[in-house]
């Protein structure tokens, strides 16, 4: 749902693939699969019932009770990916969670992903000098345990 502005501020934040990217506009699809690893619009939480006792990060959680489980920290797990928190355009992001998995894989992935190319492809060839707005106040995000987007993202061409 918020994967076009995530990316957006994505390439606002890291110039460097945002140039990439408009030398080779081919290897945006690619890209989308970091992006929504990076910074996906599905934040947390699915909410589980563990039917026994469970240990979770050293913390004993009781038969029944609800636990949270966050897509966002899988996506950024130290034991997964090196340096989680960094955008890097060579890293393969096989096995990213951002569109869930399985019987929970999101029904709106293919045509979030084929709109949110299509936007992200017309930005980059229509606005060559876009970039983060020095003189606004920085992005403002939803405050939500539900997927994360922003209210604004202030950019300057």
């Amino acid at each position: 749902m918020h994967l076009i502005g995530n990316s957006v501020l994505a390439l606002l934040d890291h110039p460097a693939r945002l140039r990439a990217l408009r030398a080779d506009p081919a290897e945006l699809s690619a890209a989308l699969t970091k992006f929504a690893r990076h910074a996906g619009p599905a934040l947390p939480a699915i909410r589980r019932f563990p039917p026994e006792g469970v240990e979770i990060g050293g913390v004993r959680v009781p038969a029944g009770e609800s636990v949270l489980l966050s897509l966002a920290s899988a996506d950024r797990g130290p034991r997964r990916f090196d340096a989680p928190d960094t955008l890097d355009p060579g890293r393969d992001a096989t096995g990213q969670l951002a569109f869930g998995r399985g019987t929970h894989h999101c029904r709106g992935a293919a045509p979030g992903r084929m709109r949110t190319e299509l936007a992200l492809a017309a930005l980059i060839r229509r606005f060559t000098g876009l970039r983060h707005d020095a003189a606004a106040a920085g992005p403002r995000r939803r405050r939500s345990l539900r997927p994360g987007g922003l209210i604004s993202l202030p950019a300057a061409w």
